[in-house]
C-alpha cells in the first residue's frame, strides 16, 4: 500500500512539471516566429523572437495588402510585399503609440470602424425611413412657385429649412431627432478615429510615393509661401485617399442633418459602400479609368459645341420650347444643345420641327445622334463596362490566389495536400507571410552587430530592395519529400538490381539443371534400349 502512495505521489508531481512544460511552450511559441529562406541557394529555417510591436498591425492594413499586391508572378508579389513592409512597420509603431491611450486602444479592440459603419448605416436606414413615410412639406410656406414666374422663365424653387422639422410628427420628429445625435456622434468617432490611426501614415506614403522627405511640422523660420505650399500637399495628399473622404464627408452630412434638414441624412446610405467590396469595385471602375473617362467627356463636349455652332449659326429658329426661345446666344444654344441632346437621346426632340426639305438640317441631326449620342457615348459606357469587367475578372483571380497558392513560394494547394501536412498547415506555420513582416521588423530593430550570418545576409539583400532571399517556387518539407522520395526509389531500384541479379543466378542454375536432366534421360534412354535388344535377343534364341 505505501508503495502505491508514493507511486500516486509521483505521478502527480511528473503531471505537474508536464503541465508547466506545456505552458512554457505554448509561452515561447507565441513569441516565437519562424521562417525559411534562400541562402546562398540552399533552404534554411530561421527561428526569431517576435517583437512585440508586431501585433499592432491592423486588419485594414492585412486586407489592403492581400488585394493590392501584384500577383502577376511570384517573384513581382514578394518584390512588392518587401515595398508594403516598410509601410506596415511605420503602421505598428504608430498604433502602439496610440494604444497608450486607453479609450483609443478600447476602440481598437472592439474593431469599432468595421462596427461604427454598420451602426451609422442601420441609424441612417431607419431615420430615412420615417422620412420617406412621413415627412411632408407645407406647401405654402416651404414650396412658392408662382404660375407668372414659370410664364416668364424665371420659375424657382425656395426652401425653408426651418420647416422641415415642423413638418415630421412630434413622436417621429423625438425618435429622428435621437437618431441624428447618435449618429453624428458615430459619424465624428469615425473620423477621428480614422485620422487619429491612419492620416499619418497616409501623408508619409503621399511624402514616399513623390521621393519627399516626411516632414509633418515646418521649422517656425519658413516662409509662408513654402507653408502654404507644404500644407496644401498635405491637403491634397489626405484628400486623394478615398476612406478619409468617405469618413469626413459622412460626418459633414450627418451634421448637416442635425442641425439644417434631415433630408442630408440621406448620405449617410452611402456608408453601404465601406460594407461591401463588390459596390467599392463598381466606384472603382468609374474612378480608376477617370483620366480617360474625363478627356473622352471634354472631348465630347468640344464636339457638342461645334454642333451648338453649326445650330446658332443655321438652326436657331427651330430652338423652341412653348414659345421660348432656346438659343438666343451661343452659351445658350450650347447648354441647349449639350443638355437637351444628351437626356433626350437625340438633339431632334428638342426641337420645334423638322424641314424634311433641307438636307443640311436632317444631316445636322442625323451626325449629333452618330457621332454623339451612338459613338462618344457608347466609348463613355464601354470604358466603364470595360474597367468594371477587368476589376470582376482581377477579384476573380485574387481570391483564386489567395485560396490555392501560397503567397510567399506560389506553390499551389494540391501538391501540398498530397506531399505534406497540408496546405493550410504550409501557410499558418511554414510560410506564414505576416511572419515574414514580423522577421522584416525583427531585422531592423536589432543590433547589427549581433546578426547571425543568416541574418546578415537577409538584412544586406532588403537594403538592396532584392527580394532573392524570399523561397519562390520551393518549400522544405517538400524537399525533404523529394528527397525521401528519391530515396525510396533508388533503394527500389537497389532492390530491383537485387533480385534481377538473383534471377540471373537461378537462370543460370536452371539451365544447368535442364543440361543435367537431358544428359541423364539421354542415358536412361540408352539403357532401356540395351535391356530392350537383350530381351529380344532371348526371344529369338529361344524360339530358335
Amino acid at each position: 500500500m505505501s508503495f502505491l502512495c508514493s507511486i500516486s505521489e509521483y505521478v502527480h508531481d511528473v503531471k505537474k512539471h508536464l503541465s508547466d512544460a506545456q505552458s512554457r511552450l505554448e509561452y515561447f511559441e507565441k513569441r516565437t516566429s519562424r521562417i525559411e529562406i534562400t541562402h546562398d541557394g540552399e533552404l534554411e529555417r530561421v527561428f526569431f523572437k517576435t517583437p512585440h510591436v508586431c501585433s499592432k498591425i491592423t486588419e485594414r492594413s492585412k486586407e489592403n495588402l492581400l488585394w493590392s499586391v501584384d500577383r502577376s508572378g511570384p517573384g513581382k508579389k514578394v518584390e512588392h510585399f518587401l515595398e508594403f513592409a516598410g509601410d506596415l512597420e511605420a503602421e505598428m509603431y504608430h498604433q502602439q503609440s496610440l494604444s497608450e491611450n486607453k479609450f483609443f486602444s478600447r476602440l481598437v479592440s472592439y474593431d469599432f470602424d468595421r462596427w461604427g459603419t454598420k451602426i451609422a448605416f442601420w441609424l441612417a436606414i431607419v431615420i430615412n425611413g420615417i422620412l420617406f413615410f412621413q415627412y411632408t412639406l407645407d406647401e405654402d410656406d416651404a414650396l412658392r412657385e408662382t404660375l407668372e414666374q414659370r410664364q416668364n422663365g424665371t420659375s424657382t424653387i425656395e426652401i425653408d429649412l426651418d420647416t422641415y422639422y415642423t413638418s415630421i410628427p412630434v413622436g417621429w420628429f423625438v425618435v429622428v431627432i435621437l437618431c441624428g445625435i447618435v449618429l453624428t456622434l458615430v459619424e465624428l468617432l469615425r473620423f477621428v478615429f480614422f485620422v487619429s490611426q491612419f492620416a499619418k501614415l497616409i501623408i508619409r506614403k503621399g511624402f514616399k510615393d513623390t521621393g519627399k522627405a516626411l516632414v509633418l511640422y515646418l521649422e517656425e523660420d519658413t516662409n509662408n509661401f513654402e507653408k502654404a505650399k507644404h500644407y496644401l500637399f498635405i491637403a491634397y495628399v489626405l484628400m486623394k485617399d478615398q476612406k478619409f473622404m468617405m469618413t469626413l464627408l459622412m460626418f459633414v452630412f450627418a451634421f448637416l442633418g442635425l442641425c439644417a434638414s434631415p433630408l442630408f441624412f440621406c448620405v449617410n446610405l452611402l456608408n453601404t459602400v465601406e460594407m461591401s467590396i463588390d459596390l467599392r469595385n463598381v466606384l472603382r471602375a468609374v474612378t480608376l479609368n477617370g483620366k480617360s473617362l474625363l478627356i473622352t467627356a471634354i472631348f465630347g463636349v468640344m464636339v457638342v459645341y461645334l454642333f451648338a455652332i453649326w445650330a446658332f449659326v443655321s438652326f436657331r429658329s427651330h430652338y423652341v420650347d412653348d414659345g421660348q426661345f432656346l438659343c438666343l446666344d451661343l452659351f445658350q444654344c450650347t447648354i441647349t444643345t449639350l443638355s437637351g441632346g444628351l437626356r433626350k437621346g437625340d438633339v431632334g426632340e428638342i426641337l420645334e420641327d423638322t424641314e424634311w426639305g433641307n438636307p443640311a438640317f436632317i444631316l445636322f441631326q442625323l451626325s449629333y445622334f452618330g457621332l454623339v449620342i451612338t459613338i462618344l457615348l457608347n466609348i463613355i459606357f464601354g470604358i466603364i463596362i470595360d474597367t468594371f469587367g477587368e476589376l470582376r475578372q482581377k477579384k476573380a483571380d485574387t481570391e483564386e490566389d489567395m485560396r490555392n497558392k501560397c503567397f510567399i513560394c506560389s506553390i499551389d494547394r494540391y501538391t501540398f495536400d498530397r506531399n505534406t501536412d497540408g496546405f493550410v498547415h504550409h501557410i499558418k506555420n511554414e510560410h506564414n507571410m505576416w511572419q515574414y513582416v514580423n522577421f522584416y521588423v525583427y531585422l531592423n530593430k536589432k543590433d547589427p552587430n549581433e546578426y547571425t550570418g543568416s541574418e546578415s545576409y537577409v538584412k544586406d539583400l532588403i537594403d538592396k530592395s532584392d527580394a532573392s532571399w524570399f523561397p519562390v517556387n520551393q518549400a522544405i518539407k517538400l524537399t525533404e519529400h523529394l528527397a525521401k522520395q528519391e530515396e525510396a526509389q533508388t533503394k527500389l531500384l537497389s532492390t530491383v538490381a537485387a533480385n534481377a541479379e538473383k534471377t540471373a543466378d537461378l537462370e543460370k542454375k536452371l539451365e544447368k539443371l535442364m543440361t543435367l536432366t537431358q544428359s541423364r534421360l539421354e542415358m536412361l534412354t540408352a539403357v532401356t534400349e540395351g535391356e530392350d535388344q537383350e530381351e529380344n535377343q532371348t526371344v529369338l534364341v529361344g524360339y530358335i
